[in-house]
């Protein structure tokens, strides 16, 4: 989880190459190079970083790994702050969360095939998954990642907040990638600490 951005520059460099691609040649007959002659970067992201949970122990290292992805975007791949969004510790709630994915998915900005960057880094874990779910998908265990307010008590309901797991945050990304193309680079880096309670009662679609 540690020192992120010097480990990855080169290879981010070469799957999502130069933000500012102004100086590139245009042809007109492709959405990636029309927006590139306009001397916007492309690039859009969604990078969530949680070190404070209300019911988890603590993490030292995932903001400043989110912090080190996002500034790797805007400051050498020039991707306007606008284009990246940031949720860190309370902002990373599980609607939040969800919620920015939806955003990426209707953003007007972006056109079809422009890459997009996805980065998680906080705690996760993975259980067996109950039966409905072997049934359904055919895996006997599930991965999944803890939102901010995991535990917490839900607005607007007598539960408690649960989980993402991988079957919602596939979900997610298929609906992203039918809207906007399938040029995703997808992160996550998981603490899964065996202080981490057994999810699998707590998650759900």
């Amino acid at each position: 989880m540690f020192g992120f951005k010097s480990k990855c520059i080169t290879a981010w460099r070469s799957s999502l190459g130069s933000g500012n691609k102004s100086s590139e040649k245009c042809h007109a007959n492709t959405t990636h190079r029309a927006t590139a002659c306009t001397g916007r970067s492309p690039i859009h992201g969604l990078i969530i970083g949680i070190n404070h949970y209300p019911n988890l122990p603590p993490l030292s290292g995932a903001v400043a790994d989110a912090e080190a992805v996002r500034e790797f975007l805007i400051d050498s791949l020039e991707v306007p702050s606008s284009q990246v969004i940031s949720l860190h510790d309370e902002a990373a709630s599980r609607s939040g969360i969800i919620d920015a994915f939806h955003k990426l998915k209707n953003d007007v900005r972006i056109q079809k095939g422009d890459p997009l960057v996805i980065f998680y880094a906080g705690h996760g874990g993975s259980t067996e998954a109950h039966s409905d779910w072997r049934f359904k998908f055919g895996f006997d265990k599930i991965q999944v990642i803890f939102p901010y307010d995991y535990r917490m008590e839900a607005t607007g309901s007598e539960g408690l907040v649960n989980c993402i797991p991988d079957q919602t945050i596939r979900a997610l990304l298929n609906q992203l990638a039918a809207a906007k193309g399938d040029n995703i680079v997808g992160i996550i880096s998981m603490w899964n600490s065996r202080h981490n309670p057994n999810p699998s009662a707590d998650c759900d679609f």
